[in-house]
């Protein structure tokens, strides 16, 4: 395989990614966390440039292999990763600590229209209460928590976390030196400007972490629309590490639940091609056979974009939104969580090699 190095980007201004809408006069297109394929395209770019590639070179280009962007938060020389807040952590309003859905066992004479085979997932008990939105982005020790079965408070405890930042854009004519009402229109980036109000002073600064080809040059470089300047340097691989203690408990594990980081596109929508009818089959590139049991999806998210070499917006396609989580049961096979651990799990090749749905894992046991 590849050898990959991580990187980090550090934006110098408020970030624009848009989500592939028509852009029409008087609309407004909401921010968009990046996708894997904006990362892609980026280290692509930088490669191209540092080995004095071309149009021609496509196909080797498109072949390098991308895992990100992650959001992180530094403070000095350490970084620390937030992931998706999984999709089977329920906030309610009147509950201090997220509230965690799990696979259940349908209740004798009930019945669903769920797959053959698939439990439904919920509330192990009753509550009441209206759910809220808390924080998008948990930080990786938070999720780890999660992962060992400890009480995580849905109020969030971390820095701010980035916010949009709203810019009016408007046509002046030449002639009349007013503004032409036909070119009036949004957009809204996202601000990573940090600052700890109580004591003045910046505590820190929110980047992006990912992985790419090696030994790509540091610099400044353009990420997102609008050409608005980051910075991408070298970061320490650790912080892309599979947590040891995590890794230990995988290990034991006859069942595991796998979240994800990054949007996923899969063949058959929210299932992966690689399980079938049965719910069971071989995760891609290993002797690892599962079934899947239970699965807990946000809505799905449209992905498209511009395609330069074609010159014309790429299909719009449906992934899978980041957060999703899956419950799988190990049939047969020796599981290897670093294997694993943020590496991607969409079917099709190239969506792997772009970083769509990478994976965040989990023990889980499957007789609960």
């Amino acid at each position: 395989m590849t050898e990959l190095h991580t990187y980090r980007l550090t934006p110098r201004a408020p970030l624009v990614f848009r989500s592939g809408k028509p852009f029409l006069a008087g609309t407004r297109d909401n921010t968009q966390f990046p996708w894997p394929s904006a990362w892609a395209g980026l280290l692509r770019t930088r490669y191209m440039d540092q080995h004095g590639l071309g149009p021609d070179d496509r196909e080797r280009l498109v072949a390098l292999r991308t895992a990100g962007a992650l959001l992180a938060y530094r403070r000095g020389s350490h970084c620390e990763l937030y992931v998706p807040k999984p999709a089977d952590a329920l906030a309610l309003k009147d509950e201090e600590s997220f509230l965690p859905l799990r696979p259940l066992s349908a209740a004798a004479g009930t019945g669903c229209d769920l797959p053959a085979g698939l439990r439904p997932v919920g509330l192990v008990g009753s509550k009441k209460g209206k759910p809220h939105i808390p924080a998008l982005y948990w930080t990786l020790s938070r999720f780890l928590a999660w992962a060992r079965g400890e009480s995580v408070k849905a109020s969030d405890e971390s820095p701010r976390q980035p916010v949009e930042e709203m810019r009016t854009h408007v046509s002046i004519k030449n002639h009349t030196g007013a503004a032409d009402p036909g070119r009036l229109f949004q957009t809204t980036g996202l601000d990573f400007a940090m600052q700890d109000w109580q004591k003045g002073t910046a505590s820190g600064e929110w980047v992006f972490v990912g992985q790419g080809p090696a030994n790509l040059p540091p610099g400044l470089v353009v990420f997102g629309g609008e050409r608005r300047l980051s910075r991408l340097d070298r970061e320490d691989p650790t912080v892309w590490h599979l947590p040891p203690q995590l890794q230990i408990a995988l290990t034991k594990a006859r069942g595991i639940a796998v979240t994800l980081a990054t949007p996923a596109i899969f063949a058959n929508g929210w299932c992966p091609a690689w399980i079938g009818a049965t719910l069971e089959g071989r995760w891609p590139g290993t002797a690892l056979t599962l079934r899947l049991q239970a699965a807990a999806i946000d809505r799905w998210q449209p992905i498209s974009g511009w395609d330069l070499q074609a010159g014309r917006a790429k299909p719009m396609r449906r992934a899978v939104a980041a957060g999703a989580t899956y419950w799988l049961e190990i049939i047969d096979g020796e599981l290897d969580p670093a294997a694993l651990w943020l590496h991607s799990m969409s079917d099709a090749q190239q969506d792997r090699l772009d970083g769509f749905g990478l994976a965040l894992l989990r023990p889980w046991n499957p007789d609960i």
